[in-house]
């Protein structure tokens, strides 16, 4: 019987699926080893050295891949053994997963991978094995591009398969720089663990690492504890990747200085040993052809939305900065940040506790400290073009200075500083191979709108601004406590409504001084335009200062302001050792500009107000007190009450009580200053006496003005139109050998000339050079009209009683206008000599005394005492109207002088 065909083909059939199911199950089964097999035999080939593979298992089925001991060996030119090694691999694959569109691995182990780059002077191993690739493939790097393989524009591109990874963990991972010729420059970096979960959408990283160089012997250059990140995990294929949380815990940093060597300098070693090994044969790109601006397709799809990233919460947790000194450890420091955490979707950035510590030779902890930065941000505005910040506070800024006796803070740091800075000449820069020249893009036009700020500050406040002072030298210091310096309660700005407030500003005295401020300001109110802030002129409306005190105290050996500046000046840097004098170079004359009028200054003023000013001086109570020089009051006044008896004296004797009392040396109301109309106006003006004189005022003015022109302000000439004083009292003391007036003149030249002796510049001796002459150099004065109105000297000689005198003054004119502007010096002396004169000349009238006599040229004798009573006894004789007489004849004689002698008249 014949066979049947359709029953021999169906059999023949299953005998080849058999087969072929056969064949497949045993290629799968031997797959690894295959591959393997090819991985050992091929490679070596490929890649010119060993390659080897202790074990691979392949399964399909399971979808797994397992990986033990894989190691590539270095070339043979190079010292380390192996450039890529991996202890065993691990993957978990969903095998039904391959034909969809998202691929799922399931697990990821990868255990202890190690890389190395090693570079000798002319090559390294990553090239090599470039090289023998491409040999082993017959590859020409120098042939041209092949072109393109055009595509269909109707053609619709394949959507793309996306990999989801529910698990990956990566451990031991070493990534090595190497230096065949210079092994002191092997670098490394690496982390303990990375474990991420695309489902969970957590990436876990912990114990990062970068090594330093052998040279230095701080380990690590860098060593990050943690990086903890949480994400959304449906975001991370999206459009808005979105972080819910990022975490980096205990980032620290160090740089090095030893002896030899420091961080930065081994770090541009390996930069230049890297930059000579950069390609300069890449193929370089075709200049792409100018593109043409045609009009918008408007039927053409639109572009897809850039990715947008939204982060929750930024931590940083312990943020150190080291600067490490190995030749001298005390010079140690770090920068430090407890926390600093980010939330911008709230608006929110906190940071506590920033500080820098201080060397260890310096007792204080820290030289500089803030508790607490809080900023508010307007939500959603980082994705605008200016960030908002609605309010920004900075909680007790604090710095301390010590001093001590072998250094200071100041002279530690520059230590420090001086350490690095002394490097940098020797510091190799690495030259980079030129970049081929790429034709200029064209510039876009410049937009005609004004682009928007990077940042707007809204509100700002900074509390508790201290700065201590630790003086070890002090032997009077009780402690080791620091001690207030400097100090500030608050700064407070409102950006957005042009205020700013600064108060209670405050200078502690030092210890062994009876006040407890020596200088205290209440406030100082700024008022500004807010639209200027960012403008090239800043307007500022209104400053006002409210209530500066300052109070000088001296005792029997020193001074509180002499005390700060002593301890101040400790800190001040020495001279460098071994610099040379400054010499004389001849400069070619500059060609002049003229300045810029005040109207057009950066920063503009339009008005200034200070209130209730009052400086007060302190001193030893033997200095206090007047001193007679042997006459005696009852011996030479026996109307002990003649002050009683004078109605035009009476505000003016008062009881001296408590004479350990301060002086106060000069005071004022309220001034009042537009430098835009230049307007000066003071009301109440007091100055006080000299020591050893009266301790009631020397000078009260009712109001003082002054009218300028501000376009000479910096010019050559300034010019002072109008300078009035109202009403004012002056007293005038007349002891054996001086006046209160000389004496506060003299007192004013020593402390000038005590200020210029401390600010001098050295002196260096040149060689005069051959030039002309010049005038004195400095801003000259031309006064159109000085008037004094309502002038009373308040005539006090010796044990005498105080007699009022009425004193017209003369209207003085044009000073300094016919030698074209005199210097301040020298207005002021032409001023007060014509004061000095005509207030002699009254007094003389009135008193009896010569002239010669109470200007100084003889001293006062009992003869002319005697006299003088005559001249003032009329007074006692009638109250009131002997009084008016009295008044009205020294006005009469005081006239007649000036007629006589050629002086304009007094103005009435």
């Amino acid at each position: 019987m014949s066979a049947n065909p359709k029953k021999i083909l169906k059999t023949a059939g299953y005998v080849l699926g058999a087969l072929l199911l056969l064949l497949i199950l045993t290629g799968l089964f031997w797959l690894g080893p295959t591959v393997k097999l090819l991985v050992t035999t091929i490679g070596p080939k490929a890649l010119g050295t060993d390659v080897r593979l202790e074990k691979l298992k392949i399964s399909p089925i399971k979808g797994t891949i397992s990986l033990k001991d894989f190691a590539i060996k270095n070339p043979n030119s190079f010292g380390r053994s192996n450039a890529v090694s991996l202890a065993s691999l691990e993957v978990s694959v969903d095998m039904a997963s391959l034909f969809s569109s998202t691929i799922l691995v399931h697990r990821v182990e990868i255990d202890s991978p190690y890389f190395i780059y090693e570079q000798d002077r002319q090559r390294d191993n990553i090239t090599e094995f470039i090289r023998n690739v491409q040999e082993f493939v017959n590859y020409d790097p120098d042939a041209p591009p092949k072109p393109e393989k055009e595509t269909d524009k109707d053609e619709e591109e394949k959507p793309g398969k996306v990999v989801l990874i529910e698990q990956l963990a990566i451990r031991d991972v070493q990534l090595n720089l190497a230096n065949t010729q210079d092994h002191a420059l092997d670098l490394g970096i690496g982390f303990e663990s990375l474990a991420v979960s695309m489902t969970n959408g957590t990436v876990f990283l912990d114990n990062v690492y970068i090594r330093n160089p052998a040279r230095l012997e701080t380990p690590n250059l860098f060593t990050l504890d943690g990086l903890h990140v949480l994400m959304d995990p449906e975001s991370i294929y999206s459009t808005n990747l979105h972080f819910k949380s990022i975490r980096i815990l205990n980032p620290h940093a160090f740089i090095e200085h030893n002896p030899e060597t420091d961080t930065a300098g081994e770090f541009l070693k390996i930069a230049a040993s890297l930059a000579e090994k950069i390609p300069t044969h890449a193929p370089q790109a075709a200049a792409a052809p100018p593109v043409e601006h045609a009009e918008a397709d408007t039927g053409a799809e639109a572009s897809a939305p850039p990715t947008q990233i939204t982060l929750d919460l930024f931590e940083i947790d312990d943020l150190q900065l080291h600067a490490v000194n190995i030749g001298d450890p005390d010079l140690d420091v770090h920068l430090g940040m407890n926390h600093f955490t980010v939330e911008l979707e709230k608006g929110a950035i906190n940071l506590d506790r920033l500080y820098l510590t201080n060397p260890a030779r310096l007792t204080t902890p820290d030289v500089f400290s803030i508790d607490r930065i809080a900023a508010r941000l307007k939500p959603g505005s980082h994705r605008e073009e200016t960030l908002v910040i609605e309010d920004l506070q900075i909680i007790k800024p604090n710095a301390f200075l010590e001093l001590n006796t072998n250094n200071n803070t100041v002279s530690e740091f520059l230590r420090l500083a001086n350490g690095y800075i002394e490097r940098i000449p020797a510091y190799t820069i690495p030259e980079l191979p030129p970049a081929p020249e790429q034709p200029a893009p064209a510039q876009p036009a410049a937009a005609s709108a004004r682009k928007a700020p990077p940042f707007e500050l809204q509100n700002l406040t900074v509390d508790d601004i201290d700065l201590y002072l630790l003086d070890t030298t002090d032997t009077n210091q009780p402690s080791a406590t620091p001690r207030l310096l400097a100090g500030i309660d608050e700064v407070s700005a409102r950006l957005s409504e042009g205020l700013l407030h600064i108060d209670n500003i405050r200078i502690p005295n030092a210890l062994g001084f009876a006040a407890t401020n020596l200088f205290h300001l209440n406030r100082i109110a700024v008022e500004l335009e807010p639209d200027s802030l960012l403008s090239d002129q800043v307007v500022i409306n209104t400053i006002h200062i409210d209530s500066p005190q300052a109070d000088l105290e001296q005792t029997e050996t020193s001074g509180n302001v002499a005390s700060l500046q002593a301890i101040l000046r400790q800190f001040a840097p020495p001279p460098a050792d071994g610099a040379a004098p400054p010499t004389a170079e001849a400069k070619e004359p500059e060609a002049e500009t003229p300045p810029v009028p005040i109207a057009e200054q950066p920063v503009v003023l339009h008005h200034l107000m200070v209130t209730n000013l009052n400086v007060r001086m302190k001193l030893p109570v033997n200095t206090n007190t007047t001193q007679t020089a042997g006459f005696g009051i009852k011996g030479l006044n026996p109307m002990g009450q003649i002050g009683k008896l004078n109605p035009l004296a009476a505000s003016a004797e008062e009881d001296e009580t408590d004479p350990d009392a301060p002086l106060t040396l000069a005071a004022f109301r309220n001034l009042s200053l537009e430098p835009l109309k230049g307007m000066l106006h003071i009301n109440e003006l007091r100055i006080s006496n000299p020591p050893n004189f009266s301790r009631r005022d020397m000078v009260n003015v009712e109001h003082f003005s002054i009218n300028l022109d501000p376009d000479t302000v910096q010019s050559d000439i300034l010019r002072i139109q109008d300078i009035q004083l109202t009403n004012p009292r002056v007293r005038y003391e007349r002891q054996i050998l001086k006046d209160n007036i000389k004496a506060f003149k003299e007192n004013i030249e020593q402390a000038t000339l005590h200020r210029d002796e401390i600010t001098a510049s050295p002196v260096v001796d040149v060689e005069p050079a051959d030039t002309p002459e010049t005038e004195e150099d400095g801003q000259k004065v031309i006064i159109d009209r000085i008037s004094i109105n309502g002038c009373i000297v308040y005539a006090k000689l010796s044990a005498l009683p105080t007699l009022p005198i009425p004193l017209p003054l003369p209207v003085l004119k044009d000073i300094g206008k016919e030698k074209g502007g005199a210097t301040p010096a020298e207005a002021a002396t032409q001023v007060y000599d014509t004061f000095y004169e005509e207030m002699i000349s009254a007094v003389g009238s009135a008193t009896g005394f010569a002239g010669d006599a109470l200007k100084g040229f003889g001293g006062l004798t009992s003869d002319m005492m005697s006299g003088a009573k005559d001249g003032v006894g009329n007074i006692t004789k009638g109250s009131k109207e002997a009084v008016k007489k009295t008044v009205e004849k020294t006005r009469s004689t005081l006239s007649k002088r000036r007629r006589a002698g050629g002086k304009p008249s007094a103005a009435h």
